[in-house]
């Protein structure tokens, strides 16, 4: 399990890197970046000595290999990267190697070798933090801009405002999800909610049933072969990856709304 607090051993982060074959100048931001945790480019800028302009095309390349994620607030874009970020591309570098691997034993392309080398064992990372959070809803959205899935399954809160600060954000990904054309089918407790539905226009793609029970400040959501536990009253969130796992809640969850 990757956990979300450790001490860098800055030193050895920067072999890692170099190991990993990052420039000198990719090291040098990156060392930059996973010691602010969250930063804008301008400030990274100022650390390193190096060109905003530079230091944004760097980052913008990290996040498109998954090695940073980014968020705006305010009207500004953030760039965020920690231990969890470097452990987590380093897990996908790994998986990478062992397609090319695969695809020169069967004769099968990379990207055939992935489907049918899919790893039994559950990945279970843990994120804490309103940006770890954050990212974890980002990797949903990767997930669909793939364009693979496009359901979304959750037994969620009914109140996005108590969601510790998330709410702006979480509201700006309801709509990106439905850009997608998502379709969305998620429990709520029995009560009034804060969503905003007005009409078709306000629904963002939602189909929405109450429970008779009350109301929750967590969420368990389901996509593809992905499960992710959320609980907004402690700032933490758990994904756990397994085709079996995640198939056995979606036929779980499936009758359980054909019940309700």
């Amino acid at each position: 399990m990757v956990r979300s607090k450790a001490v860098f051993d800055f030193g050895n982060v920067e072999d890692i890197l170099t190991a990993l074959r990052f420039s000198k100048r990719e090291v040098k931001v990156a060392l930059a970046l996973l010691e602010e945790k969250s930063a804008r480019a301008s400030i990274i800028g100022k650390k390193t000595d190096e060109p905003r302009q530079t230091v944004y095309s760097i980052l913008k390349r990290f996040g498109e290999q998954g090695l940073v994620t980014s968020t705006v607030r305010g009207g500004i874009r953030y760039f965020v990267c920690d231990y969890r970020h470097l452990a987590r591309f380093i897990k996908n570098e790994q998986s990478r190697l062992k397609r090319i691997e695969r695809s020169l034993e069967t004769g099968l392309s990379p990207s055939v070798a992935l489907e049918s080398n899919i790893t039994a064992l559950p990945s279970v990372t843990y994120y804490e933090g309103s940006l770890g959070l954050e990212h974890l809803f980002d990797s949903m959205l990767d997930l669909y801009r793939r364009g693979k899935y496009k359901r979304f399954r959750g037994y969620g809160v009914n109140f996005l405002a108590e969601t510790r600060g998330l709410e702006e954000y979480i509201r700006s990904f309801l709509k990106k999800r439905s850009a997608m054309g998502v379709i969305t089918k998620l429990f709520i407790a029995k009560g009034p909610d804060d969503f905003r539905i007005t009409d078709e226009s306000t629904r963002l793609g939602r189909d929405i049933k109450h429970l008779d029970i009350d109301e929750q400040n967590a969420g368990i959501y389901l996509i593809g072969n992905r499960i992710y536990l959320f609980s907004f009253k402690d700032n933490v969130g758990v994904m756990v990856e397994n085709q079996a796992i995640a198939g056995f809640m979606e036929d779980a969850f499936d009758d359980h709304w054909t019940r309700v």
